[in-house]
Order: C-alpha cells, then structure tokens, then sequence
C-alpha cells in the first residue's frame, strides 16, 4: 500500500488591474514525484471596488491554469462532479446559510443596501429554477447578486461542504477532450505552474483591460501528494518479513512432525494396552461366573 508524502500550499489573491494573476510554481527537482494535486478553491469580495469605487465586488470569470493551459472548464466540471455527491436538501440548506450570513453582515453595517435589496427575492428564485451546472456556469459570475457575491463560488469549502477537485482528473480531462498527445500524468509534464486569473491570465494570452476590471479575492489550498521516497526500501522490508514468516512456519513445522509421529505411536500403543487389558478382564469374569 502506498504511503504518499503530503505538502500543503494555501493562500489568497487581491485581483486589481495590475494584479491580474497569480502563479503557484512546484519545485523542478521534485514535480516528477508528483502524484496529485487536490484543489480546494473559493472566491470572495475585496474592498478595493472597481475604478476607485470602494465596493465588496468578486471576483468573476476565475480562471484556472495548468502550465499555459486553461482548464477552468475541467475544474468547473469537477467542482459539479463533487456537488452531486451532497444530497441536494443539504446543498441547497449550506447554500442559503452562506447566503444568509453575508447579508446579516453587510446589513449590519448598512452596506449598498437599495444596491442589494433585490437579493433576497432574486437568490430564492435563482435557488429554485436552477441546477448545479447552473450555480458552476462559470468561476464566478457579478450577474448572481449584487457584485456577484451569491454566486456558489463563494460558499463551496466554507459553507458548502464538498470534495476537494483532483487536478490530475482535471488535467487527464482536458488532455482526453482536446485530443493532445501530450502526458496525462502529473509527472510526466516537464513543469506544474498552477495558476488563477481574473479572466484570461497575461502570462499565457492577451489581455484586454476593456473586457472586465479585476477586482475581489481568489483563496486557494494545495494539497500535493509526493511519491514516497522510502517506499521502495518499505517494500523490501515487508518481502524481507513475509519471507521471514515463511521460513518460520517451515521451521515449525518440520519441527513438529517428528513429535506428531512418536506421539502418534504412543497413542497406539495405549490404545493396543487398553484393548489386551479390556480383553483380560473380560476373561476373569467370565472365570468368576463360571465358579459362582
């Protein structure tokens, strides 16, 4: 059984218009032992607003790379393979909670309430009349609520309890749709740059600053599963104890039959013993009853 060396790499992301990206790079000497990758990934409002407009906007239209290449759409579909696993009640119940804890707290400090007062009414029929592919359409929509702040992204891994997105399934995903002939292990890619950008990343295309203004927070946790470097020597060790158990039980067994034979004749021999005395006795009897 293997046991794998876990590495975690957690952290947040201000999207701003000259922080458009963020770049997780894995150490090159190592990324070969790469297992997998789990992805436990949410995006929330910032206060630093759009055009100096201070407002808790989000994040929306997160995208995820893998090296240059783009698989927002695997992560979006694993993030539904993973919801569909929660019984819809509980779903949709965590869901309400994170949204009813976010407007207790921007109505508490009197934050765009006439901006936000279509909210309620809006999340109940949303909630009604769509499915998971609805609530994971896109990595965050400013459509879903005011700035964008009901949308799902924003509660999965804090209210909404769900598994964490594998990117090796990911990752074979997109190498499976796209037809590349390209490695769909981990360790078989000469990188692993993981990263997460504010529409497209600047890094691996062209950016046009019209399309949208970034704004909000992308939080994100890694969990890195690493090949174990003692566990060819482990194995050995095990062979080495199964081979040693083997041995003893030879041993005692050869050790036993010996004794199980001369017990074996000694058990006859009482056995012949009690016959001839059974025999004799019947014999006095006989004798006995013949005099009397």
């Amino acid at each position: 059984m293997s046991a794998e060396v876990k590495r975690i790499f957690s952290g947040e992301h201000h999207f701003s218009p000259f922080l458009r990206e963020k770049l997780v790079p894995f150490f090159q000497y190592d990324h070969l032992d790469i297992v997998d990758i789990d992805l436990i990934l949410r995006v929330s409002y910032s206060d630093k607003g759009i055009a100096g407009n201070v407002s808790p906007v989000c994040t929306e239209n997160l995208k995820v790379y893998l090296n240059e290449h783009d698989i927002s759409d695997e992560i979006r579909l694993e993030l539904i393979d993973a919801a569909r696993l929660v019984p819809e009640p509980l779903f949709n119940s965590q869901y309400k909670l994170g949204v009813q804890k976010y407007t207790e707290q921007f109505d508490a400090l009197s934050i765009k309430e006439v901006e936000r007062s279509g909210d309620a009414d809006f999340f109940a029929n949303y909630l009604a009349t769509s499915s998971l592919p609805d609530f994971f359409e896109s990595l965050g929509d400013r459509r879903v609520g005011w700035g964008g702040n009901l949308h799902a992204l924003c509660y999965v891994y804090s209210f909404i309890a769900i598994q964490p997105i594998s990117i090796r399934n990911c990752w074979k995903r997109y190498v499976e749709t796209h037809g590349l002939d390209l490695p769909d292990e981990l360790d078989g890619l000469p990188r692993i740059v993981i990263s997460f950008s504010h529409h497209e990343a600047p890094s691996y295309g062209q950016v046009n600053p019209a399309d949208s203004w970034p704004a909000g927070i992308v939080h994100y946790q890694l969990e890195v599963s690493y090949k174990n470097p003692l566990e060819p020597k482990l194995r050995e060790i095990a062979r080495r104890i199964r081979q040693f158990n083997i041995l003893l039980e030879a041993q005692r067994l050869n050790y036993l039959d010996p004794l199980k034979d001369e017990s074996d004749e000694i058990l006859l021999e009482m056995q012949q013993a009690q016959a001839s005395l059974k025999a004799d006795l019947e014999k006095v009897q006989r004798a006995i009853a013949e005099i009397g």
